[in-house]
């Protein structure tokens, strides 16, 4: 008994199912019932099309009510290329015409992407497959009908786009990430049409300020709303991208004073944050790119550009040399001796230490100062390389090179019979995680020092937010018996009511403040604050040290002000350990 395989009917109808030719006749109904069925519960549309006519024999309706309107307009290969996107049509095109002159026992099956307009004329993805349907009455190999099955994929695409998006993009400001900008500096790089791309690094100025003063989501949308405004200016071809923090880069083929200067405009136009004007400026780095130029290379030259406009003044720019040559190579030398020297506890790195004396020129406290011999320059003091060390994430290592190293000299002089406080200059980045009082309590073990030797100097910057980790870590250090001294008070925008916040023990009157007392004609603004910073430490209970004191008249106002204790070259300049030790014994 013979049988059939699958073919298409004069009516269009699927005939799939293998079976003993006497039953055809009797089952056709039947079948065509089961088969019609089965098809109108199947999600996908299913579509087949005459390649010869590009008539549609038959679909299955589908009831996605998302493409309702299309179904009974699906009547041909025209119609539903005309459902689609216009960049899809001609892919679909392609597709068929491959389609029609394949010759073979075995056709491929496509699976592509398309998009068609829904209901609420709104693009859609559709994942389509079209698979070959060989009519098994034909004499010859070649292809004739195709089945479509189409199938709405357009949530996970949209998912697949959103994650590609992220992999290559900021989250905060939508711009280009790291991965991206080098991926644009390769091209660059490797382009020879002609083009001179430049990279731009830029840098706010002060931006750490409005985290501080204002909060962290308000340096956040400030970062947005100037990510947004430095796209506005750039070529159709350019890149912008997010470093890190403030930083910003961009890559560009614009000449360099046209968009360096467009940059700094709208960086500094007045921004509302929080119902507050705000106004900052930007320094911005320029490097030309060499072709052939390694990215990082042109990166690096392009950063060392821009913290030599800081240097000069900030809100301007300036253009790197070649890479070996100026401040750039400079910096980048003294960045790596540096960290050698921090990592390995070089003596390179010298404290020396100042005395802190009261009305009778006995020291009773001394400052610990850092001083750096470098091995080809000579000694350089902080203002040549702390920045360095800043940006270089080095502070933390060196602050524990210089408590360890202060805590040992105080144990000298307390042998000497001469115990006497050391003072330590600590920044923000040392406090907050736990990590000093820790290294404190140690340090204070292996000396045998005590507590109450050790003052630690800060700032009016770990001020500003009442609640933060760094101002807890302080009163625990407190609480643990050390000194607190607030260091150039008077200097900075922290209010009188912070006092309350910090648990100081001791105000420093800033230099500034000293350096117009004591001349025949004295400063009257001075004199005033130095009186009123006195008489607020008496009623506070806290000491106050006026720092800067360079002359005997200097002292002799300073002490009818009721100040009692001086540090300055009048008493005594910075000295080795040795030279104080000696001092300390002879006296």
């Amino acid at each position: 008994m013979g049988r059939v395989g699958g073919w298409m009917s004069q009516r269009g109808t699927i005939r799939g199912v293998s079976r003993p030719t006497s039953d055809v006749k009797s089952t056709h109904d039947a079948s065509d019932r089961f088969f019609q069925t089965v098809a109108s519960v199947v999600p996908d549309m299913i579509l087949v099309v005459d390649l010869r006519t590009e008539r549609v024999h038959w679909t299955n309706r589908s009831r996605d009510r998302r493409f309702a309107h299309h179904l009974g307009r699906i009547t041909s290969l025209r119609s539903v290329r005309k459902a689609l996107h216009r960049d899809d049509q001609m892919r679909l095109d392609a597709i068929m015409a491959r389609l029609r002159s394949t010759v073979s026992d075995r056709p491929p099956t496509v699976e592509e992407r398309f998009r068609a307009m829904d209901g609420d004329g709104q693009w859609r993805w559709l994942s389509v497959w079209i698979a070959p349907w060989l009519d098994s009455t034909q004499a010859t190999t070649e292809l004739r009908y195709v089945v479509c099955s189409v199938r709405d994929i357009d949530a996970a695409v949209r998912i697949e786009q959103r994650l590609q998006w992220e992999a290559g993009h900021d989250p905060l400001t939508g711009l280009a990430n790291r991965r991206v900008i080098n991926e644009m500096l390769q091209r660059a790089s490797a382009d020879r049409s002609g083009s001179r791309w430049s990279v731009y690094f830029i840098d706010l100025d002060d931006f750490k300020k409005v985290n501080d003063a204002l909060g962290h989501a308000a340096g956040d949308e400030l970062l947005r709303t100037l990510a947004e405004r430095i796209s506005s200016v750039v070529g159709p071809r350019d890149v912008v991208g997010r470093f890190g923090g403030d930083e910003l880069i961009i890559v560009s083929s614009l000449a360099s004073d046209q968009l360096a200067d467009r940059v700094l405009a709208v960086v500094r136009r007045p921004a509302m944050l929080g119902g507050a004007e705000l106004t900052v400026t930007c320094s911005v780095g320029i490097a030309l790119l060499a072709p052939g130029e390694d990215p990082d290379e042109v990166v690096h030259r392009a950063n060392e550009a821009m913290y030599s406009a800081k240097r000069s003044g900030r809100d301007r720019w300036e253009i790197a040399g070649p890479l070996n040559t100026g401040p750039a190579q400079r910096r980048v030398h003294l960045e790596a001796d540096l960290r050698r020297a921090v990592q390995s506890g070089s003596e390179d790195l010298q404290l020396v230490f100042q005395p802190i004396v009261d009305r009778a020129r006995e020291p009773v406290a001394a400052e610990a100062l850092l001083r750096w011999n470098h091995p080809t320059r000579g000694p350089m003091v902080p203002s040549q390389f702390l920045s360095i060390a800043e940006d270089a994430g080095l502070m933390i290592q060196l602050g524990d090179l210089i408590i360890r190293r202060s805590l040992a000299a105080a144990a000298e002089w307390m042998q000497a019979a001469r115990p006497m406080m050391v003072a330590v200059n600590v920044g923000r980045q040392q406090l907050g995680n736990g990590q000093l009082e820790k290294l404190i309590r140690q340090a204070l073990e292996e000396t045998g020092t005590g507590p109450d030797q050790l003052c630690l100097e800060v700032t009016e910057s770990v001020l500003v937010d009442a609640d933060s980790p760094e101002l807890a870590e302080l009163w625990r250090l407190r609480e643990l018996g050390l000194e607190i001294a607030l260091d150039d008070f008077g200097t900075g925008y922290a209010p009188l009511t912070h006092l309350k916040r910090l648990p100081a023990t001791i105000l420093k009157l800033d230099r500034s403040f000293v350096a117009g007392i004591g001349s025949p004609i004295p400063n009257p603004t001075d004199v005033a604050v130095a009186r009123a910073l006195g008489l607020l430490a008496g009623e506070l209970g806290l000491r106050v040290i006026a720092e800067g004191v360079e002359s005997e008249q200097q002292f002799e106002q300073l002490s009818e002000l009721g100040y009692e204790l001086f540090q300055g070259f009048w008493a005594h300049p910075p000295m080795p350990n040795a030279h104080l030790h000696e001092l300390l014994v002879r006296r």
